[in-house]
Parts: C-alpha cells; sequence; structure tokens
C-alpha cells in the first residue's frame, strides 16, 4: 500500500487479523495491531510511506514438510520395486 499523510496516525485495514501477518514501512518491520479485535492496524508517521503486509501462517510450513515426507516416502516405495 503507498500512504500519504500530513499528520501520520493509525492505518485501518478493513482485512482480518490473524497473528501470522506481518508488517514493513519502508523496509523496516514494524508491529502490526489489531483495530475493534478483529481487523489490522498501524501506527503511521506523517509523510510518504510503502506499506507491505505479508501472511505466512505456521499451518503453511506444516502442511509443506508433510508433502515433502509423504513425496520422498512414496519415491523410495516406488524406486524399491524396481529393483
Amino acid at each position: 500500500y503507498d500512504v500519504k499523510s500530513a499528520t501520520g496516525g493509525v492505518v485501518v485495514f478493513s482485512e482480518i487479523y490473524y497473528p501470522e501477518w506481518t508488517a514493513t514501512i519502508d523496509g523496516k518491520s514494524v508491529e502490526l495491531g489489531r483495530a475493534n479485535y478483529v481487523l489490522r492496524a498501524l501506527n503511521v508517521a506523517p509523510g510518504s510511506h510503502k506499506v507491505v503486509l505479508t501472511f505466512y501462517p505456521k499451518s503453511v510450513d506444516q502442511t509443506e514438510t508433510i508433502a515433502y515426507v509423504s513425496y520422498i516416502r512414496k519415491k523410495r516405495k516406488r524406486s524399491s520395486f524396481l529393483y
């Protein structure tokens, strides 16, 4: 997001807050807060800023690990039938 503010303040994003969200302002990590308990919010200083919000849930790591292990096991079983 490109954010411009003459006075700075709180920017509220009308998207659901989850702990796995991270935020950067102008490339620097910042703490992402909550607004009305369910929405995401950031404190922004006066001026023009580039805000980047990233969502990478832990469940993705777990799912990728399980899929990789399953793939390797299946691949090993197939190769053992070839010999």
